[in-house]
């Protein structure tokens, strides 16, 4: 029996955030990346779109700004990737974010 498989991406956009950012500026800056992405995918069939956050502390943000090019005014350092829509089964919503989080082993063996 063959498995049908969807071949549409399912796009994860990762963020590592500033946790003392407020909130305004964090939903700006989401929505600038959400736009971005779905831009960038226009014509192209998705299987889904969803934004996993990784808070890091103040100061690391900070000691990440120069060094990354990170705008004074940035709260998030964004990138998009895909992931297979199709496996076993689809993803559930806490395997998309495991996803986002690592690229460990672990990680590899839920993420098809």
């Amino acid at each position: 029996m063959t498995e049908e498989r969807d071949p549409r991406p399912y796009l994860v956009i990762t963020v590592l955030l500033d946790s003392s950012a407020r909130p305004a500026e964090v939903s700006r800056s989401h929505g600038d990346a959400y736009e971005r992405s779905l831009n960038a995918s226009e014509g192209q069939e998705i299987a889904g779109l969803e934004l996993v956050e990784l808070p890091i502390a103040a100061p690391v943000f900070k000691a990440l700004r120069q060094p990354l090019s990170i705008p004074g005014d940035a709260v998030g350092l964004y990138d998009v990737f895909p992931l297979a829509s199709h496996g076993r089964s689809p993803l559930s919503s806490w395997q998309r974010r495991l996803c986002g989080h690592s690229t460990s082993k672990a990680c590899s063996a839920v993420c098809p």
